[in-house]
């Protein structure tokens, strides 16, 4: 089926059950007419609704209820039903849809939601990431990176800037680095500008990959010391070095200030006993991870991946050991991890598996802190990051926030609803279908999801005695 084929057959489906649902969520009993004589009491029956208004009430909104789940359970499988994929969906009157939610999927850019909760809850909302300059005592400075995914040139951070999207990306000012140097005293430098990333490992490039995600510059050179994303100033080529790419720049800047280095840019480790002449902080972690979910920044989920590794203990830290700290800290939250597949922390990797059934549990998690950086983070349909051009679900603008997910023949979309119903859901697919039916499925599972009304007995179906 077509993408224009499907997406015209899901619209007809949800128009159809609207009606239905808005019953559902409106039912209100018609009330008897007043007596005119107030002074007359009837006999009131041992088990009226004056008596047990709870029996009652529990009873119409268990009916509700069900109803309600009957009907956009049949709209969410077949929503799914000409692909492979899931859907969970809850509202503040308990669970209304599953649909293959303990089958697990790949979940493209999803998983950042798994990545940014397990950042946040090792490292705190407050960590920031320190690039240093050293002094060795031997004529050399070292420039030693800590992980810092946003730490930026002049000219990268002019462009990023410039993109609507991109606009507040907090990103590191490397020549706030070249500028706290000079305000140490530095003017020349008899040896050389080492630089040492030595925090974690050389691998640059996940196998998990497809080599296309390099050439098509999808992501860059991953490690300890690197600027503008891992690439080359001015390309979307990874730098075959980052450290050393970023100890170019740093170098440049100084130059530009007046400072000179004798021996050039080499590769070294600080030594011990070396001294601080100066450093750069990132933005706090909570900014940085809030930015990652907005605009789906795989580099800065990658990078966060291996901080994780790093708190651990692991030098070098690797993205596997930053894989199992996450998982870890997945089962402390109480979230289910039956199926859980991590080969990253961006879900690039195509062979990344999930269920509906942690990503619910997720962004249930998430939705507890309303306006915490990971419920910031979401994007908003029609206004925000990944979300911002959207369409297909116009009365979900401004109100459905959620994380988008999408490669080649994998589509997500999990998140919540602002309103009195409270709605969180989760969505993910599989199958042989290109991007344009992908955005289509999303936009579907939205209207489906709009379309969950609050379950909730009317004031006036029990009177008050």
């Amino acid at each position: 089926m077509t993408g224009r084929k499907l997406a015209a057959c899901l619209l007809i489906a949800v128009i159809c059950t609207a009606g239905a649902l808005w019953l559902v969520n409106d039912v209100r009993p018609a009330q008897a007419a007043p007596s005119r004589d107030r002074t007359e009491h009837a006999a009131e029956p041992l088990w009226s609704a004056r008596r047990v208004p709870s029996v009652v009430r529990s009873s119409v909104q268990n009916t509700l209820r069900n109803r309600a789940s009957s009907m956009l359970t049949k709209l969410a499988a077949a929503v799914v039903a000409p692909v492979h994929g899931c859907v969970a969906i809850d509202s503040s009157s308990g669970a209304l849809v599953r649909v293959d939610t303990h089958a697990v999927f790949a979940p493209a850019s999803t998983l950042k939601l798994l990545t940014g909760t397990a950042a946040i809850l090792r490292l705190g909302a407050d960590h920031r990431f320190t690039t240093r300059v050293m002094s060795d005592g031997s004529g050399d400075l070292v420039l030693v990176g800590g992980g810092d995914p946003l730490l930026a040139t002049p000219g990268f951070i002019a462009t990023e800037h410039a993109r609507p999207n991109d606009r507040n990306t907090p990103l590191t000012p490397l020549a706030n680095l070249a500028d706290a140097i000079v305000a140490a005293g530095i003017r020349h430098v008899d040896g050389a500008l080492l630089v040492d990333d030595h925090q974690q490992d050389a691998v640059r490039f996940l196998s998990a990959w497809k080599p296309s995600y390099a050439t098509q510059g999808e992501i860059g050179s991953l490690g300890a010391l690197t600027v503008d994303r891992g690439f080359m100033a001015g390309t979307q080529t990874p730098a075959p070095d980052p450290a050393v790419n970023a100890g170019v720049q740093l170098a440049a800047l100084l130059a530009a200030r007046g400072v000179t280095i004798e021996g050039g840019v080499h590769r070294g480790t600080a030594p011990s006993g070396a001294r601080e002449v100066a450093h750069v902080d990132s933005q706090p972690l909570g900014t940085i991870v809030e930015e990652m979910l907005t605009i789906s920044d795989n580099y800065v989920a990658e990078e966060l991946l291996r901080a994780l590794a790093v708190d651990a203990g692991t030098v070098p830290a690797t993205s596997a050991a930053g894989v199992q700290v996450a998982k870890g800290e997945m089962k402390r939250l109480g979230i289910p991890t039956a199926g859980l597949v991590m080969y990253d922390g961006s879900g690039l990797a195509r062979d990344d598996r999930v269920s509906c059934d942690t990503m619910l549990a997720l962004v249930d998690r998430i939705a507890q802190e309303p306006n915490g950086a990971l419920d910031r983070g979401l994007a908003i349909w029609g206004r925000t990051g990944t979300l911002a051009t959207r369409t297909g679900a116009d009365s979900m603008i401004g109100r459905l926030r959620a994380k988008t997910g999408s490669i080649d023949g994998v589509v997500g979309l999990v998140g919540v609803v602002d309103g009195p119903a409270h709605v969180r859901f989760a969505f993910l697919a599989n199958g042989d279908f290109s991007d344009r039916t992908g955005a289509d499925l999303q936009a579907a599972v939205a209207n489906v999801v709009g379309s969950a009304p609050r379950v909730q007995v009317p004031s006036d179906l029990v009177p008050r005695p």
